[in-house]
């Protein structure tokens, strides 16, 4: 599924890029749906990790580790660094602005909160749900009203990977029956709209798309989907193909303004293809490679669009086209230097097994 994991960090990027480099443009699916199949994708990959490669949680958590960590920590060491050269150099605290801006108001307690728990992913999702201001920090309702701790996040976009911890942690003990996981979707739908009915904040970041427990059931999709794998997944290549062009198609056409139908329609789409899609891909040339681009490219992608908007990076040209070819070059030498020597170490932890579905995927 590379290709289409690297078209969703596009559709993110594109989110992304025209807030810094207006005019808005065709986003594709847009954040909120890219991120939802992202986690779908996951779901239905960490069920088939489980089932094939890992004997206890142990290993399953200290490889989850060594995929999540390096890269991110990577990117924000970069982060710190240009920050801290930009503010040297031009006076410009750059990705630091808001801890620059509201130091005065803070007590150090209220600083380490907002900054330890930045040097893991673990949490992440939580700052959505603090409130900034002259007195501290507080629960925001509304976070829309208010600065918020999302905004202290150094790589804003990474916590997502928040709610990948949570959902790492809870994935060996809840993915293995269907009828389980099928309860737990059936929760987090029932949790979703009773928060919508009871809360007249519900309609509003965070709790429409950063509250763990709601946004579980797209996770949960995508393990299910691999559970009942056999009834879905089509043996013809050349429909495999049609599906792998429907799909991309349909990503294609949502546009971030496009109505809630349309975008629940390709969620049931995704459940629905996703064994066909990972079938698929062990046909498709380079489908792997084009895959592990889409991980440092969604991590990197905000800082390069800051440093071409603020000079701090060669600027020659169309700033979004060239945010986009230095975030491509740089995740190129991200995976080359990085992951495929850190993939190495991660399966020492992984048992030998068969995959069920492709021998080329696992």
């Amino acid at each position: 599924m590379g290709y289409i994991r690297l078209l969703l960090a596009i559709s993110v990027f594109q989110g992304h890029a025209w807030a810094i480099f207006p005019p808005r443009v065709y986003e594709f699916a847009g954040g909120v749906v890219s991120v939802r199949l992202f986690y779908m994708i996951s779901g239905f990959l960490i069920a088939l990790v489980l089932h094939s490669k890992y004997d206890c949680p142990k290993s399953f958590y200290k490889s989850r580790l060594l995929r999540l960590l390096p890269a991110y920590q990577i990117i924000l060491i970069l982060s710190i660094f240009v920050s801290v050269l930009s503010l040297v150099i031009k006076k410009d605290p750059f990705l630091l602005g808001y801890f620059s801006g509201y130091q005065s108001f803070l007590n150090p307690f209220e600083i380490i909160i907002l900054s330890v728990p930045q040097l893991t992913t673990l949490g992440l999702d939580l700052y959505g749900f603090i409130g900034v201001d002259q007195g501290g920090l507080f629960l925001a309702k509304q976070t829309w009203k208010h600065v918020n701790g999302y905004q202290f996040l150094i790589v804003p976009q990474a916590w997502t990977l928040g709610l990948e911890c949570w959902f790492y942690l809870l994935a060996p003990f809840v993915i293995r029956s269907k009828k389980f996981l099928i309860s737990l979707i059936l929760f987090s739908f029932f949790l979703e709209l009773l928060i919508s009915a009871s809360l007249d904040f519900s309609n509003d970041d965070p709790w429409n798309r950063r509250f763990f427990l709601s946004e579980l059931k797209y996770f949960l999709f995508g393990a299910l989907s691999f559970q009942i794998k056999s009834l879905i997944t089509v043996d013809s290549n050349k429909c495999k193909f049609a599906i792998l062009a429907f799909v991309t198609t349909a990503i294609c056409l949502i546009d971030n303004a496009t109505t809630q139908t349309y975008s629940t329609f390709v969620y049931l789409l995704f459940f629905l293809s996703l064994p066909s899609l990972l079938s698929v891909s062990s046909l498709l040339p380079y489908d792997r490679i084009i895959g592990d681009l889409s991980y440092p490219f969604y991590l990197s992608h905000w800082l390069i669009l800051h440093a071409v908007d603020n000079k701090m990076a060669p600027s020659l040209g169309s700033p979004k086209a060239l945010s986009l070819l230095y975030t491509v070059l740089f995740s190129i030498a991200l995976v080359l230097l990085v992951d495929r020597k850190i993939d190495k170490v991660r399966s020492r932890y992984a048992k030998r097994q068969n995959n069920p579905l492709s021998p080329t995927q696992s």
